[in-house]
């Protein structure tokens, strides 16, 4: 049966839309070996905003329905599928790369974005855009226990949490990031030398080696963004409850 598919000739490149037709396994007739959007996939776009001489990160993570856990719970995977790095841009610039990137995925995201700090500036620059998203989920992240749904819609959550669900997402594998992207090694080898820490106050802080705060520590904006990715499917509202 003919069905509307979306593939994409690299990894991490533009999806475009491909008619065909859906085989047993996943297999595409006549033939497009490029990825391809699957059943029970979801796409979530996320952005860690940095100071104008620090980076700004934007994600984009493939979500994957994989089943029920303990207790009927859903459980999925997460694939990081797009990384891209900025610095020195006007947050209008990166309110407008937003944009752009909602528009070019073959489903409305789920879109999150750090709101803590200079990101109120370019979540009301979002807001104004109504870019092409499923939900728009700010977040303001915070030093304590737990997250609070906000009147406006936004999102209060502590740090201790989107590092927690992340880390658990990958010692069961079920967080991935694609080989072929661009500064994937580097993502890599961010997530594996983040880590908490106590400082002489007994407060818990997470951040790079040799730093005592997140929002400072030295190159950990992609792993934020893919925290935030991961905290909004699993824990958030933006949980999928339908996939395309």
């Amino acid at each position: 049966m003919p069905t509307q598919l979306y593939v994409r000739d690299a990894e991490g490149g533009p999806w475009r839309r491909y008619d065909g037709e859906l085989l047993p396994g996943g297999a595409v007739a006549p033939g497009a070996a490029a990825a391809r959007v699957l059943p029970r996939m979801s796409f979530v776009l996320s952005a860690d905003l940095g100071q104008v001489n620090d980076f700004t990160a934007l994600v984009v993570v493939e979500t994957h329905w994989t089943g029920p856990g303990d207790g009927g719970a859903p459980v999925y995977a997460h694939d990081v599928s797009h990384l891209e790095r900025h610095r020195g841009i006007s947050y209008p610039a990166i309110a407008a790369r937003i944009v752009r990137l909602c528009a070019e995925l073959p489903a409305p995201p789920l879109l999150v974005v750090d709101e803590t700090g200079v990101g109120r500036a370019v979540c009301d620059d979002l807001r104004l855009a109504n870019p092409r998203s499923r939900c728009f989920m700010p977040i303001t992240i915070t030093s304590g226990q737990d997250a609070t749904a906000q009147p406006d819609g936004s999102w209060h959550v502590a740090k201790r949490l989107l590092v927690g669900r992340t880390q658990i997402a990958l010692q069961n594998r079920r967080l991935r990031v694609g080989r072929n992207l661009p500064m994937a090694a580097e993502l890599v080898r961010e997530m594996l030398s983040f880590r908490a820490k106590i400082t002489p106050a007994g407060n818990v802080v997470y951040g790079a080696p040799d730093t005592s705060d997140w929002r400072t520590g030295v190159h950990d904006d992609m792993t934020l963004a893919v925290a935030l990715a991961v905290w909004a499917v699993e824990d958030g509202i933006g949980a999928p409850t339908r996939f395309y």
